[in-house]
């Protein structure tokens, strides 16, 4: 597994290479999701909720002069990352290091979170997850995707931690 740990003035992340390839496919069908994903996709739901649950008018309205802006700067957020994923990385063991700058990592945190949710909300993730990814057989795809999810929450907090310092 990476690592990850603020070095200088940078925020250090080391993926081995089946990581790096995960987290470029995974922001890569999210970026396609909410390029052409209708709204009422329960995933992209998720990533666009109403602002408005408890008026459906204003919410029509809010979605209607919002909705592109919104999108706009998810699918930047993740194009940047599927860039830093596949271009900006340096060779480091097995895998890449990937050296984020304050500004960068916004970015990183913001494409984690539509990844995670996008996971979360297809895989019907709720509190007592872990309790569920125990009981299921190790075969089992559900439990390879919670174990994903997993993987995904941990890469998030750490690079939170690591920006933090």
């Amino acid at each position: 597994m990476g690592s990850v740990r603020r070095k200088g003035g940078v925020v250090r992340v080391e993926l081995e290479s089946a990581e790096v390839v995960l987290l470029a496919s995974l922001v890569g069908q999210v970026r396609e999701l909410l390029t052409i994903g209708a709204s009422d996709d329960p995933v992209v739901a998720r990533l666009l909720p109403d602002a408005y649950r408890d008026d459906a008018e204003a919410a029509a309205e809010y979605r209607e002069l919002m909705d592109g802006d919104l999108r706009r700067q998810k699918v930047g957020a993740l194009e940047q990352v599927l860039g830093d994923l596949t271009s900006n990385g340096s060779p480091h063991g097995d895998g890449q290091r990937f050296e984020l700058s304050d500004e960068a990592v916004t970015p990183w945190l913001y494409a984690l979170t539509d990844v995670r949710l996008t996971l979360g909300t297809s895989l019907d993730v709720t509190e007592d997850w872990a309790a569920d990814f125990e009981s299921l057989d190790a075969d089992s795809p559900r439990r390879a995707g919670l174990a994903v999810y997993d993987w995904l929450s941990w890469l998030q907090t750490m690079i939170i931690e690591a920006a933090s310092r």
